[in-house]
């Protein structure tokens, strides 16, 4: 990548400098209205759906066909809520981002999906989180910020609160950190592309949810990679607690994570956290920085 990751700094440093470096704006797309970003891939415009949730990006097939790349058999797999489906490596000229450019680039082409995608590419952590990202689905931009020559880490003037990310996992570039659910403690992503916050069948059964408990209402299917379907159903937690910041009465989905090792996140946050709360990922001092939209701070309620 044309751009290094530097550190997260403070302003007290003398030759400290945080540089915003893109500007990028958001659009909603889609059914269940999901992030869109404008990239460039081998220079011609791509909408490129915003994916925390995924680790490693992806080029559609059709993007792939469209653009004459040469497409290698599957090599191997990813798992989503559909299922399984298989991915294959292509190499295009170039693969931009705002600030974030590759040249000659490895990316996989991912083979199945549940539904026609309306965008070129999915776009992960890999590339996202190659700088510190702030997400504001309010003012619908995201933010690519890089440090120079910082060693400290304050919060933002506008965040109000934090919660440090836990120990990096080798197979998982994820930031994951803790948040608890009705006083019990749970690991945690940010994922851009999910429309709802979603926690696993096993925590939801943890906390005494389940169908005998007549708790699991509203039952559906969601679809994503693969080209199976997952039920999903819709429940209440009373308290989700992420840094200072409390949810109360708060309806989530619950279903199938993908991943269910024991590291793997067992509720993730998604669009309807974010259309709440201003983020940004700040991978030097390895917190995620967080703000309400409207005051949800310790001893308030929703």
């Amino acid at each position: 990548m044309a751009v290094v990751l530097s550190r997260y700094c403070g302003a007290t440093e003398l030759n400290c400098e945080y540089k915003n470096l893109s500007i990028i704006p958001i659009q909603f797309s889609g059914s269940s209205l999901l992030p869109t970003i404008e990239g460039k891939i081998n220079q011609k415009a791509a909408t490129m759906l915003l994916d925390t949730g995924s680790g490693l990006t992806y080029l559609m097939p059709a993007t792939a066909e469209n653009l004459n790349l040469r497409v290698g058999k599957p090599t191997s797999v990813a798992y989503g809520v559909g299922g399984v489906a298989s991915r294959s490596v292509t190499r295009p000229d170039s693969f931009e981002i705002g600030a974030i450019r590759s040249n000659r680039p490895y990316l996989f082409v991912l083979n199945r999906m549940g539904f026609t995608p309306y965008f070129d590419a999915i776009v992960g952590v890999d590339y996202l989180l190659a700088l510190d990202m702030e997400v504001d689905f309010q003012a619908k931009q995201v933010k690519l910020y890089k440090a120079k020559d910082c060693t400290t880490y304050p919060r933002p003037d506008w965040a109000t609160n934090e919660v440090a990310f836990l120990d990096v996992d080798k197979d998982d570039d994820r930031p994951q950190f803790r948040i608890s659910l009705n006083g019990k403690l749970m690991r945690a992503i940010v994922d851009t592309a999910a429309k709802y916050t979603t926690m696993s069948l096993k925590v939801a059964e943890n906390l005494g949810i389940t169908e005998s408990s007549g708790r699991l209402l509203s039952p559906q299917f969601a679809v994503g990679v693969g080209e199976g379907k997952s039920q999903t159903w819709k429940t209440t937690i009373d308290q989700i607690e992420i840094g200072d910041v409390i949810w109360r009465n708060k309806e989530v989905s619950v279903g199938n994570l993908a991943g269910g090792d024991e590291k793997a996140p067992e509720i993730i946050l998604g669009k309807d956290f974010l259309l709440e709360h201003r983020i940004l990922f700040s991978m030097g001092s390895r917190r995620l920085y967080l703000s309400p939209f409207k005051d949800l701070s310790k001893g308030q309620t929703d």
